[in-house]
């Protein structure tokens, strides 16, 4: 499949995406990557690449993608990637485009107590593997069945009464999604918490 014409016309910077452009796309997919989130959709792709260049993976269209400011997004065309010119795309079978967000993420980290264990809360992460499919209506029952199973690394929080527990240290991110990471058993002495990790020295 060829690509569509470069283009060096001069343009706005790319932002958000307007609203009134995407109004019939169907999201299939919001992830983030390198503090950015890209929505993928099928079915479309740049009406326009930043020039002729392609690239073997995602990740390194991306990564080039947010160091030029006339890309808006990537496109998938067979095995290949290219940069899109800005947010204006067109419809196209077999092809998916990645829309740059233009927002970055705020990540948030918190630190919290709860049966015996202190708990490193992330977001927007989930842990990548699920310890059980069994689903927790709310955070302190599921902490709760984590502190209890040496096999749970954490929980993760998918949505309003939706938690799960969290299996291995490999995270994701996802829109929305927080994880609270076990950080390592607590006990009190002298009128102060502590928690106790392995693998780690005082500097």
């Amino acid at each position: 499949m060829s690509p569509p014409r470069s283009s060096s016309s001069t343009a706005p910077r790319p932002g958000s995406p307007p609203r009134e452009k995407y109004a019939g796309l169907s999201e299939v997919k919001t992830a983030a990557y390198k503090s950015f989130y890209w929505t993928q959709n099928t079915g479309y792709k740049g009406q326009e690449y930043v020039s002729t260049t392609s690239y073997s993976s995602l990740a390194a269209a991306q990564v080039k993608c947010l160091a030029t400011a006339a890309c808006g997004g990537v496109t998938k065309a067979s095995s290949k990637y290219y940069l899109n010119n800005y947010h204006t795309l067109a419809s196209s079978s077999g092809t998916s485009v990645y829309i740059k967000g233009g927002e970055k993420i705020e990540q948030v980290t918190v630190y919290l107590s709860y049966k015996s264990y202190t708990w490193k809360m992330r977001s927007p992460w989930q842990f990548a593997a699920k310890l059980t499919t069994k689903k927790y209506t709310s955070r302190n029952a599921a902490l709760k069945a984590c502190a209890s199973n040496a096999k749970c690394m954490g929980i993760s929080k998918a949505g309003s009464k939706e938690y799960y527990l969290g299996k291995g240290t490999a995270y994701k991110p996802g829109k929305g999604m927080k994880i609270f990471i076990k950080y390592g058993a607590m006990s009190t002495y002298g009128g102060y918490s502590w928690t106790s990790k392995s693998d780690y020295t005082l500097r």
